[in-house]
C-alpha cells in the first residue's frame, strides 16, 4: 500500500472537508432525484386522469374576487391594499385582477 500525506492547518483535515463535500453533493443529488421522479408520477397521474376525463386542470378566469369589482374599486381611487381588505383576498390577487381587466 502506499502512503498518504495529509496537511492539517489549524483543525483542517483534507480528508473530512473532501468526506463533507462528497455528502453534500450526494444529498443534493438524492433531493434532485427525488423531485425529478416526483415530477414524473404527478405527470404520469395527470396524462392518466385526462384519459379518464377526471382531470381538467384550473379552468381560467377563476379568482376569488371578481376582477370587473377590483377594477370599480379602483377607479374610485383607493390602493391595491385597501382593495384587498374590501375583497378579502391578498393583494398579489388584486393585482392580478387589474391586469386582468387591462
Amino acid at each position: 500500500m502506499g502512503a498518504a500525506v495529509l496537511r492539517t492547518v489549524e483543525g483542517f483535515s483534507l480528508p473530512a472537508f473532501a468526506t463533507s463535500i462528497t455528502a453534500r453533493l450526494g444529498d443534493r443529488l438524492y433531493v434532485k432525484t427525488q423531485q425529478e421522479t416526483r415530477r414524473e408520477r404527478q405527470a404520469a397521474g395527470i396524462a392518466a386522469a385526462k384519459e379518464r376525463g377526471v382531470y381538467r386542470g384550473r379552468r381560467s378566469g377563476t379568482y376569488k374576487a371578481v376582477p370587473t369589482r377590483a377594477g370599480e374599486l379602483r377607479a374610485k381611487g383607493p390602493t391595491t391594499t385597501d382593495i384587498a381588505q374590501a375583497l378579502g383576498v391578498s393583494r398579489a390577487t388584486v393585482i392580478r385582477c387589474l391586469h386582468a381587466c387591462a
